[in-house]
Order: C-alpha cells, then sequence, then structure tokens
C-alpha cells in the first residue's frame, strides 16, 4: 500500500466511523446468510454494498460512498486473496461480536460486528472497519 492511499484510507476511516457506528437495522435471515453476504461483497469489492446493506445507507451521500469504494479499490486493486473470522465472541442473550481479516498480497482490511441472533433473524447491530487492527481488536 502506498503511503498516499494508506493516508487517504486513514482519512476517511477516521471521518466515517461515527456515521457507521450508529447503524442499527440491517436484518439477514441467520448467521450463514450474514457470513456469506460479508463475504462476497468484500471479495468482490463492493464496498459501497457492504455499507449500504448494513445500514449505512442514509448516513453518507453518493459522493461519499463512492469515495469510499475507490479509495478502497486503490488500496485492495487485486482483491483479497484470503479472510477469516479471527474472534467470536459469545456475550450472551444472542449478543455476540465478531472480528474478520481480510487480506490481499501487501494490505490487510479489519472488519468488527455486534450480531444479535433472534429466533427468526440476525441484526448487525453495529460494525466497523479500518485498516489498524487496534482499532478491531479493542473491541474485544
Amino acid at each position: 500500500m502506498t503511503r498516499t492511499a494508506a493516508r487517504s484510507l486513514a482519512v476517511f476511516l477516521l471521518t466515517a466511523a461515527p456515521a457507521v457506528a450508529q447503524v442499527q437495522d440491517s436484518r439477514f435471515s441467520d448467521y450463514a446468510t450474514y457470513d456469506a453476504f460479508v463475504n462476497e461483497v468484500l471479495e468482490d469489492g463492493r464496498y459501497i454494498d457492504l455499507v449500504t446493506t448494513l445500514g449505512g445507507r442514509d448516513e453518507y451521500t453518493t459522493e461519499q460512498l463512492q469515495g469510499l469504494e475507490s479509495t478502497l479499490k486503490r488500496v485492495f486493486p487485486d482483491g483479497f486473496i484470503g479472510h477469516t473470522v479471527f474472534g467470536r465472541e459469545d456475550l450472551g442473550g444472542g449478543v455476540s461480536q465478531e472480528g474478520r481479516i481480510y487480506w490481499s498480497e501487501t494490505s490487510f482490511f479489519y472488519y468488527y460486528a455486534l450480531l444479535l441472533e433472534r429466533a427468526d433473524d440476525l441484526v448487525v447491530m453495529h460494525f466497523s472497519f479500518d485498516n489498524d487492527p487496534m482499532k478491531i481488536m479493542s473491541k474485544f
């Protein structure tokens, strides 16, 4: 990752984080559907789909979303070559949190979600992402 791309990503993530943190309404039929969605959109580089589907549709302008996607595609031009869930913690009462990492040949993308599993659906109550692992790992 070039210094310019890293700075651009860091600046966007710092300014976008407060809006992303307010997400509370995205729903999936179950964890497997949510898991498949997150992996698919990130592996395909569909960052706008990730943010809007997880509740950020009303938080950003079209220009901000396009800027995010453009920045992330510059940082990860060839997409990701691997991913894993590096932490999933049951917090009780159907609430859990998870951390994920996606990687390319030279860069890493960290993702966090606070989830609520209910009898008939799964709700992503909060999500965030960053290229700084400590910002995600500090949530555990």
